[in-house]
């Protein structure tokens, strides 16, 4: 699902839907980073997560030190990244000709082989190049009443697959496990 890229333009028409109460339009992109000053051989992996904060989805689901929402060209990153990495808040994490201050720490952001960092959505756009720059990969959505869910998930929209978080997160899990060779040692 990560590598879906859907109109922005789709936010509206969500919108309009009748059951629903709130739309957060996100961008998530694996990206490789270094820390400014490091030697480029000690880059490491991270999903940048752009998200809508006026929305209150998406986002860092606890920032443990420093601010929150980033604003732009910042970025909240989780505290785990922080430990294995040595980033601290004030460091730069660069991607070429790019960089983004890290102003947070999160917790709950660990999926023990990536760690997620937030930014708005705008600097994830900017920052990862993405053309148009509308350009969304998914959109959380809240309902009015959770009863419609169902409802909802019949309801058929050309291009656009609906599923549930508990979906979402257990194809994500098999996704990331299904790359996983165990190698025990006896």
């Amino acid at each position: 699902y990560a590598a879906s890229l859907l109109p922005g333009t789709l936010e509206r028409d969500i919108r309009d839907m009748d059951e629903v109460a709130t739309v957060s339009p996100l961008v998530v992109r694996p990206v490789e980073m270094i820390k400014a000053g490091d030697p480029s051989r000690e880059s490491f992996d991270m999903q940048l997560v752009g998200y809508d904060p006026e929305a209150e989805l998406g986002g860092p689901l606890r920032v443990v030190e420093g601010k929150s929402p980033p604003g732009p060209d910042e970025v909240v990153i989780d505290k785990v990244l922080s430990e294995r990495y040595g980033i601290e808040i004030g460091d730069r994490l660069v991607r070429g000709s790019k960089s983004l201050i890290v102003v947070g720490k999160s917790d709950q952001g660990d999926f023990i082989f990536t760690q997620v960092a937030y930014t708005n959505i705008e600097t994830a756009a900017n920052f990862l190049a993405i053309r148009p720059h509308n350009l969304r990969t998914f959109f959380l959505v809240t309902l009015n009443d959770p009863a419609e869910r169902e409802q909802l998930l019949k309801r058929h929209i050309p291009g656009i697959t609906l599923i549930t978080g508990e979906e979402f997160a257990d194809k994500t899990r098999a996704r990331v496990t299904s790359n996983i060779l165990p190698i025990l040692i006896v």
